[in-house]
């Protein structure tokens, strides 16, 4: 949760282990009652062992950020 709306342009994730992929979603509640009350951002991307930076296109601001996890290596 941020303290204050803003455009999320980018999101870094590191991990040490192989086959993860995540996607960044939004919500309008801190505490989203299901996949379905949030927003996708960017479509599922598989993350590499170390540094991995996911770009957001177009984003409206948000004060909620998800990382969802779809598939956990």
């Amino acid at each position: 949760e941020l303290s204050e709306p803003a455009t999320v342009g980018s999101v870094t994730i590191n991990l040490n282990s192989t086959g993860t992929s995540v996607q960044i979603r939004s919500s309008e509640s801190p505490t989203p009652s299901s996949l379905d009350s949030t927003t996708a951002l960017t479509e599922p991307t598989a993350l590499k062992p170390g540094s991995n930076t996911i770009e957001v296109q177009d984003a409206e601001p948000t004060s909620n950020v998800l990382v969802w996890v779809s598939t956990l290596g």
